[in-house]
């Protein structure tokens, strides 16, 4: 690698995207005493990355959107139509820090299951589904993005699930998600409409 390469892959690790350190792999075998010129794309890893923000951006803000509508969920079951209250039990409990995502979905597991008409219900597919979207906006949300290939095109998050976790990221994974959340989305929203009802 010549000392002006070197320049620029120590560059690399300085170059920011928003908030982030963009990470770009590429493997050159080299024999001994060999030289060779690693074109670093950074202009395709750009644009790469401008794709994964606004990928991450849809994936974050469809999931805030399905945790307030459990917040609001929540919040009908215990207080009825007491919206005072409600509003005041949703920022001074729901949405401290230490009730996150995970935690109000347990909470709308045990209403659900304790609550008349909805106790005598199967709601196990949705508390599937939910668990999932929660999985998936914490990959987006905390992994850490590299792109890979000649020229910066395949994106891959690592993230940590029990192990750490490699996988690549396409426009299909993040249109998977959206269908799942619109499936959350549309159940949240019956069960919202029945409490209202009642």
């Amino acid at each position: 690698m010549t000392e002006e390469n070197k320049d620029k892959v120590e560059n690399l690790s300085t170059t920011l995207s928003g908030s982030s350190i963009f990470r770009y792999q590429n493997k050159a075998t080299l024999g001994s005493l060999e030289t060779r010129e690693i074109p670093l794309p950074l202009g395709r890893v750009y644009q790469m990355d401008e794709i994964f923000q606004q990928w991450r951006g849809h994936i974050i803000n469809h999931s805030l959107f399905i945790e307030e509508s459990l917040e609001i969920i929540i919040s009908k079951f215990l207080f009825k139509k007491d919206m005072e209250n409600a509003s005041l039990f949703k920022s001074i409990i729901l949405n401290r820090e230490f009730f996150s995502f995970m935690n109000k979905l347990r909470v709308l597991k045990d209403l659900l299951k304790t609550i008349e008409p909805f106790k005598s219900r199967d709601y196990s597919e949705l508390f599937k589904k939910l668990h999932k979207l929660i999985g998936e906006r914490d990959k987006f949300a905390h992994g850490q993005v590299t792109y890979f290939g000649d020229k910066g095109e395949d994106i891959y998050l690592e993230y940590f699930k029990e192990s750490l976790k490699k996988e690549e990221i396409t426009e299909e994974n993040v249109k998977n998600f959206l269908d799942l959340s619109s499936k959350c989305r549309k159940e949240l929203e019956d069960i919202l409409k029945e409490l209202r009802e009642a």
